[in-house]
């Protein structure tokens, strides 16, 4: 539950990060009243992706989450070590997240595309 209202937290002070990125009147639009049916939608998932060495075709390997978006505004992931791979366009090779220690990833998700317009 600690660790919930800490990320929680941290979405807080995200969305208010975006929304002055985004040259928005108010800092706090993301999070006024009526906003996303009147509260936030969160998911707390604890997933691991664990580093692999191939040695056949990567596409075989089925023990983590296999390719996709994330739906939401965006997501907090805490670095647990080398493993998350990301793809900046459907056209690119999947590259290395760096892993830093003591550290979160912020992915944005389609939400914040949509929300944007595609601009981010």
């Amino acid at each position: 539950e600690r660790y919930y209202s800490a990320m929680e937290h941290l979405a807080k002070i995200l969305f208010k990060g975006l929304a002055m990125a985004l040259k928005l009147d108010d800092a706090s639009w993301f999070l006024q009243k009526g906003r996303f049916d009147d509260g936030h939608q969160c998911a707390l998932r604890m997933l691991n992706y664990p580093q692999l060495e191939y040695e056949t075709d990567a596409s075989t390997v089925h023990i983590r989450a296999g390719e996709h978006t994330d739906y939401g505004a965006f997501t907090i992931l805490k670095s647990g070590g080398p493993g998350l791979q990301l793809q900046l366009s459907k056209d690119k090779e999947w590259i290395d997240v760096p892993h830093l220690e003591d550290s979160f990833i912020i992915n944005l998700g389609d939400l914040m595309q949509r929300l944007t317009n595609d601009k981010w």
